[in-house]
Order: structure tokens, then sequence, then C-alpha cells
């Protein structure tokens, strides 16, 4: 190899994107600054004993982000 490190935001997007769907949940992925992958999820949870009192299914959602960065000999690249 070329000794280079290459950041496949392409393949991190499709990966966290398929791991949500598998989970049931919709997504969104963006790449930010080349290097900062940021997911959006969304899924509906529906109570299951709440549900005998009336309580109806609560939308949900979550946004995470990670930083992809090469490090060698403790310092970043």
């Amino acid at each position: 190899g070329s000794g280079r490190l290459e950041v496949r935001t392409r393949e991190a997007k499709a990966a966290a994107l398929d791991y949500l769907q598998s989970l049931g949940m919709t997504a969104t992925a963006t790449v930010e600054d080349g290097a900062t992958l940021v997911i959006t999820s969304h899924t509906t949870y529906r109570p299951m004993f709440l549900a005998s009192i009336g309580a109806g299914p609560i939308e949900l959602s979550g946004t995470s982000s990670v930083r992809l960065v090469r490090v060698e000999n403790g310092t970043e690249k």
C-alpha cells in the first residue's frame, strides 16, 4: 500500500444507514468538512403497557456525529 489513509465517506454513510434501517429506523447521513459524519435517525416507539391507558405512539429522533482523523504516535495528522 501507499501508506495513505483514505476516509471512505460513501462507505461509512452507507454502513450507518444500513445498520439503522436494519433496526427499523429511518435516517439521514451527511459528511461535513470532509471528515465529520453526521447521522440523524427517526423511529416511532409504541408503548405496550401504556397503550392500555391510551398512550399512543411517540416519535423519537436523535443526532450523532463522529470525526474521522488519522493519529500516529498520539499526534493527529
